[in-house]
């Protein structure tokens, strides 16, 4: 988390985060002196990608549901496309100005949650006005064990301007044509082969209103 955003390399990191193996390594890799550079995506989607939250969006979308989301629903959140991830990946290869450095990836534009749901509808023909956002508190509910929203509840986004100036890199993709791809290349296709796996029930236990006493 910072105070000034967006986030940058250089910018202070957390010692006590989930990912602190990944900043142990870096320092590891720096002390041993092996040529190393890091990536740091932030939400990566797209086809195949193995973390597809937009999935969250465009089942509700498209079953006319509303798109339940924690919070105001203004948080920002930067998304990368997993086709420009690995497109900037491979443009690291070769260049010894890209040695010891850490880049962030990501669309170069960010999206508040609310307008992801209207992104998504969008992508998957629907009209954003048609799209029905529910915004909740997430502490008036219990969801058991269940991951109730696939995004945390917290601005995360960041600048691309290093990549962009040392890895002769820019993202193909903004994040409407990112989520056309994705919904024609992987949900459809998904839900056409019966291979979609969607689980309503933590919608519906805030849509019901079963607020905790």
């Amino acid at each position: 988390k910072s105070l000034i955003m967006p986030h940058v390399e250089g910018d202070a990191e957390d010692v006590k985060s989930r990912h602190k193996g990944k900043l142990e390594t870096e320092a590891y890799l720096k002390q041993i002196g092996i040529p190393y550079t890091a990536i740091r995506p932030t939400y990566i989607y797209g086809p195949l990608n193995y973390n597809p939250l937009e999935e969250y969006f465009f089942a509700r979308v498209t079953e006319n549901r509303p798109v339940v989301i924690p919070g105001h629903g203004q948080h920002l959140t930067g998304l990368g496309h997993v086709e420009d991830l690995a497109i900037a990946m491979a443009q690291i290869i070769g260049r010894d100005v890209a040695k010891g450095k850490v880049y962030n990836i990501q669309d170069e534009q960010s999206v508040t949650f609310e307008g992801l749901a209207k992104l998504c509808g969008q992508a998957a023909g629907i009209s954003p006005s048609d799209v029905k956002v529910k915004l909740y508190n997430k502490n008036n509910f219990d969801f058991g064990e269940k991951k109730a929203f696939p995004l945390r509840e917290q601005h995360f986004f960041c600048s691309i301007s290093e990549a962009i100036k040392d890895l002769d890199w820019k993202p193909k993709y903004n994040l409407l044509d990112g989520l056309k791809d994705s919904y024609e290349n992987d949900f459809k296709l998904k839900k056409a082969s019966g291979k979609l796996s969607v689980d309503f029930s933590t919608d519906d236990i805030v849509l019901n209103g079963n607020i905790l006493v």
